[in-house]
């Protein structure tokens, strides 16, 4: 039997402990071994992460596309280098057989390389003279810091799309 793992809440940047008293199990659903705990965490840790989310937020919003597009590129690198350690921890976390987590982790890629054309993608358009004297203008930009609920079962792919 490996060690259990005690997860912890990633909060401004970093891994910190949890105060939370409650903690769930985590099981290999193919072995029925536990392999983690994870902290049912605290209210007010969940709000010290949307603050410090929101905090993070205008240095982002204010870093060039370019800039950006560079970090995600940075991700991409890192997701392909660590292919297969991603994709034992996708089976063995999910109970998938080694070709479904592999899947799983490679839609994660293809979203990440879909965010290195974000100088592209995030071009924006305008069309003149739409009414007589007027013109439109479409910009895309930021909007802020959002909550993503993903399912269970495909726990790569939709947090990075």
């Amino acid at each position: 039997m490996s060690e259990l793992k005690i997860m912890k809440p990633f909060i401004g940047g970093q891994f910190v402990d949890s105060k939370s008293e409650k903690y769930n199990t985590i099981y290999n659903p193919s072995t029925g071994e536990a392999i983690a705990q994870v902290p049912q965490c605290t209210q007010d840790e969940v709000e010290e992460a949307i603050r410090a989310a929101r905090a993070a937020f205008p240095a982002w919003k204010n870093t060039p596309v370019r800039k950006r597009a560079s970090i995600m590129m940075k991700l991409r690198n890192l997701i392909e280098e660590h292919m297969d350690e991603l994709t034992l921890l996708c089976a063995t976390e999910n109970g998938k057989c080694w070709s479904e987590a592999a899947g799983d982790v490679g839609k994660a890629l293809e979203m990440t390389e879909l965010a290195c054309s974000a100088p592209s993608l995030l071009m924006g358009e305008s069309l003149m003279n739409t009414s007589s004297g007027y013109d439109t203008t479409l910009y895309r930009e930021p909007i802020g810091v959002f909550a993503g609920i993903a399912p269970w079962n495909f726990p790569a792919m939709i947090p990075v799309g």
